[in-house]
């Protein structure tokens, strides 16, 4: 990776000047209120099943990466009970407006439904107005989600300085 003022230049070579694959535009006016980010759910019209603890959680994983590609092993960000409690709560409200999930034909749902939904949400984020992942899709054989993250969101992790805040409608909380 080269860079020239606000201009990022990628290659996939590692031999020094190489005819670059991508060029990124990262303007220092990207940095918003000394590394502030914010974190909108504003997208996902249904009921939101990752609470701040596992976005706390799938950023430390990102930090931890060197690509945008990451393999987001579910024990890692997922703690066990949490997928009981949401598989409950979700077949507890299964009938009301917020909890209908278009993408799961089937009720009752299942425990897999979880990371199905969590992969469809992932999709749906947004920090400072853009998409934090290109893509996402829950691998269930190898209980991972697989994402891409998108360049602002992972340079956006990256910065040393940095404090993530999460909009949920009429809630902001620190990750």
């Amino acid at each position: 990776m080269s860079t020239y003022t606000d201009i990022i230049l990628v290659s996939s070579s590692t031999y020094g000047y190489e005819i670059c694959d991508r060029m990124i535009y990262w303007p220092d006016n990207h940095r918003i209120d000394d590394g502030e980010y914010h974190i909108s759910r504003n997208k996902i019209k249904e009921m939101c099943i990752m609470p701040t603890f596992i976005m706390k959680e799938i950023i430390k994983v990102i930090i931890e990466n060197q690509t945008t590609d990451i393999a987001i092993p579910l024990w890692r960000v997922v703690p066990g009970e949490y997928e009981e409690y949401a598989y409950q709560v979700l077949n507890s409200n299964a009938d009301k407006e917020r909890f209908d999930y278009p993408y799961i034909s089937h009720r009752p749902f299942r425990y897999g439904d979880v990371y199905w939904i969590m992969e469809h949400q992932l999709q749906e984020l947004e920090v400072n107005g853009n998409r934090c992942f290109e893509e996402a899709h829950f691998i269930p054989d190898e209980a991972i989600i697989h994402a891409k993250c998108s360049e602002y969101f992972f340079r956006c992790c990256k910065e040393e300085k940095r404090i993530f805040y999460d909009y949920a409608k009429n809630h902001v909380e620190e990750l």
